[in-house]
């Protein structure tokens, strides 16, 4: 992750490939990464955020369990969902909860902090 990359962002979509669990491995260096890039002063993730496991049509070289994921997601209380870019298999579905997420979030901003700049995800 680039220095100072999530910083003027609104929302975060971790994903990984399901063939290869050093791809999931890797998802908590990336979000204590976040975390650190964002200053983040609690142990909440600091942005919207989902967890999502990519190349679900790959079956047979499946190295990450559906279950895996959705338990590292619910340990980091987040969102998991999967899918097949390739063919956008739920990528609808991943962009409808992302940015139901960043509403939610900037309702519960005060007015007075209300940032009023474009929305933009990593």
């Amino acid at each position: 992750m680039l220095p100072h990359a999530t910083r003027m962002h609104h929302a975060c979509i971790i994903m990984y490939d399901v063939t290869r669990q050093e791809s999931f491995d890797n998802i908590p260096r990336t979000i204590e990464a976040i975390k650190k890039d964002t200053q983040s002063t609690t142990d909440a993730f600091p942005l919207p955020a989902i967890i999502v496991g990519n190349k679900i049509d790959l079956i047979h070289q499946r190295q990450v369990s559906k279950e895996k994921g959705m338990a590292l997601a619910n340990e980091h209380n987040l969102t998991y969902m999967e899918m097949f870019l390739a063919d956008g298999t739920n990528a609808q579905e991943i962009w409808t909860v992302i940015i139901r997420k960043v509403l939610d979030s900037r309702q519960k901003v005060s007015p007075q902090k209300k940032n009023r700049s474009k929305c933009s995800l990593i």
